[in-house]
Parts: structure tokens; sequence; C-alpha cells
């Protein structure tokens, strides 16, 4: 299959957003004085303990040199981090082997099958958090890779992600019916450009397939968001405890 730059394209976009409300830290047996949900977003990256079989600390030696470079250009497109290696122009790609990130992160989605194929997407991933008491994390997306049949492999990388998920926290208003208790909110925002082969161009539905997608992924986001807020909640627990011994950081 052949791709032109100017040729048609399928956007899948979606939006999605959940919160869960929680008693108040001081309410939880045995917390240690000071950390609250505010505190808590304001922790470094690596010390939230959500790491599972979807979610990985990466070794940024241990990534290609294509995930590298992909990485490396979002990074400086989108101002994130530092550039790895020496300022300055003239510097190619392959000098630029140090990790821009502190942490990183990849989170494999879920199978997902749409059009009578089968796609497994990779996100390579960062978090920003702002400083106590802002209570926000941002979760940002710098690179992705499908896995899973032919189609799947066609289509890696000939696609652009755009993709934003904020966590937020705060205290609920008293008259919320949950007085002096506390909150965590995760909204998601994603948009998924594909290139169309040229062989089909003229053959598919872009419309109907750019809906149909659509759906497809806010389905998948109905069933990561709530297990990823859930799982937030039961590690602030812990840490409001001081249980860090049982936390998996």
């Amino acid at each position: 299959m052949t791709y032109s730059k100017n040729g048609k394209k399928i956007t899948f976009s979606c939006k999605l957003e959940r919160m869960v409300k929680m008693k108040l830290a001081e309410g939880i047996k045995g917390r240690v004085d000071g950390r609250d949900v505010l505190g808590y977003l304001a922790l470094p990256a690596s010390q939230y303990s959500v790491l599972g079989s979807e979610i990985k600390r990466v070794i940024w030696e241990d990534l290609g040199e294509g995930v590298r470079g992909a990485i490396m250009d979002k990074v400086e497109e989108g101002g994130l981090g530092r550039k790895g290696g020496e300022e300055g122009e003239g510097k190619g790609r392959s000098e630029r082997q140090v990790s821009p990130l502190d942490d990183l992160f990849t989170l494999t989605l879920p199978k997902i099958k749409m059009f009578g194929a089968e796609f497994i997407p990779t996100l390579y991933t960062t978090v920003t958090v702002s400083p106590y008491p802002e209570g926000e994390s941002r979760i940002n997306i710098l690179h992705c890779t499908l896995d899973g049949g032919r189609m799947a492999r066609f289509a890696d990388g000939k696609f652009g992600v755009d993709c934003s998920t904020v966590v937020e926290g705060g205290m609920l208003d008293p008259n919320s019916g949950m007085a002096g208790g506390e909150w965590m909110k995760v909204a998601s925002s994603v948009r998924i450009i594909c290139p169309v082969p040229v062989q089909f161009a003229s053959l598919l539905p872009t419309r109907l397939l750019s809906g149909t997608g659509s759906q497809v992924m806010k389905g998948v986001l109905r069933v990561m968001l709530p297990k990823f807020l859930e799982d937030l909640k039961g590690d602030y627990e812990l840490w409001a405890r001081g249980k860090d011994e049982d936390r998996d950081l």
C-alpha cells in the first residue's frame, strides 16, 4: 500500500470525563498529617503506584532508534522535558541519545476490533505535575505504535495522535451532598488522523468510518478511565495513611 501526504484521511475523535468522590483524608484511618488529595497530585510521577500489566516504566536505552527519534521530535515540538545531548544546530538524531524526560511510561490499550481488523495500540507517555496546591496532573502522549494484524502493521507509523488526559482533585462543596469530602476527576480527549491508502481512496466511506471509529474509541475510554481512576483512589488512600511499603513504586 502507498500513501499520499495530501491524500484522504480518516479522523477519529472522542472526549470522556469521569469523577470519583472520596472521604476526606482526615477520615482515613491512620492518615499522616498533611497528606491530602492536593498533596497527592503534586507528587513526582515516579511516586504514583498505578503500574501494572497495562502501564510500564520505560528504559530509554531499550527503545529503538525510530521510537526515540519520534519522541524527541514530539518533545521539541511541544516544549516538553529537555533535549538530550548538547544544544546547538547541526546535532543529528543519532546524537540525541539522552532521555528528554525523567519519567517515561508505556500504556498498552486493550485490543481494539474495528473494520474487520485487530489493533493493539501502545502509547508512550510522560506526566507533567502541577505544584501544590493546584491539584492537577497532565498525561502527555508522545508517540503511539500499533501491533495486531496486517492492517495494524500497515498503519503503524503512518498516523498522528493528539491526546490530552488531565487528572484533577480538590475538596467537595459542602452542598454537594458529601460535606467534607474530596474528589478526583480524569478527563481525556483523543484525536487520531489516519491517511487512507491511495489504492482505496475512492472506495472507502471516510465519514462513516470516522464516526464508527470514534464510537469504538469512546467505548475503550469508558472501560479504561473508571479503572484508572479507581486505581488512583486506592493508591491515594494508601499514601494518605503512610503505607508506602504497600505501594508498588
